[in-house]
């Protein structure tokens, strides 16, 4: 039961992150989203939402890293010269 708490916790904590971003119509994308959770571990005091912060940077983080493993490497769609057949 515990760690259903941690994780709920964690979704509560970045779902605030995400928010505040949208508060100030803020850009929102990876690195401004972990950049805010960055900003809310250094003012949390309670130790279970800054654990929680923690996770949710760490998914961030992950998710990110991921979606760039996951770009297809971008090629040109125009052929090269001399694949260019004259008339």
């Amino acid at each position: 039961m515990r760690k259903y708490s941690q994780e709920k916790l964690t979704e509560i904590v970045l779902g605030e992150a995400v928010m505040s971003l949208l508060e100030v119509n803020a850009a929102l994308n990876g690195s401004a989203l972990a950049r805010r959770i960055r900003q809310m571990i250094t003012a949390e005091v309670n130790p279970e939402r800054s654990h929680a912060l923690f996770c949710a940077l760490a998914e961030v983080k992950a998710s990110l890293s991921s979606a760039r493993e996951a770009e297809p490497k971008t090629t040109s769609a125009i052929p090269a010269s001399k694949d260019i057949q004259k008339h």
